[in-house]
């Protein structure tokens, strides 16, 4: 069953609301990467991990926990020179999101 948290929650609205209100851009790949932007899913596709990791990391989001893999990521892009390392830092940056997440869930 899915939370009804609001962190969460939102994520499964906010997908339901793009069909009703913006059916134009209801393609089934955005509407998925919409409804798994806030927890993440098993077997996520490139835009899926890049709507979650621009969410997590969106330049608003001060906590200390955001502002640390926002620079993860951004040092890691920069040093890529390949589409293939550009991945590898999305997918490492995602798994310490993960780890940040679970953490503070624990924590909390």
């Amino acid at each position: 069953m899915p939370s009804l948290h609001p962190k969460l929650f939102h994520s499964m609205t906010a997908a339901a609301v793009i069909a009703d209100k913006f059916p134009h851009l209801a393609v089934p790949e955005l509407v998925h990467a919409v409804s798994v932007h806030t927890a993440g899913a098993e077997e996520m596709n490139i835009c899926d991990r890049i709507l979650y990791l621009a969410d997590y990391i969106e330049d608003t989001r001060t906590f200390e926990d955001c502002v640390r893999l926002r620079e993860y990521f951004d040092d890691g892009i920069a040093a890529s020179s390949s589409a293939e390392e550009r991945l590898k830092v999305l997918s490492r940056t995602m798994l310490l999101s993960f780890d940040m997440t679970i953490k503070d869930l624990i924590e909390s």
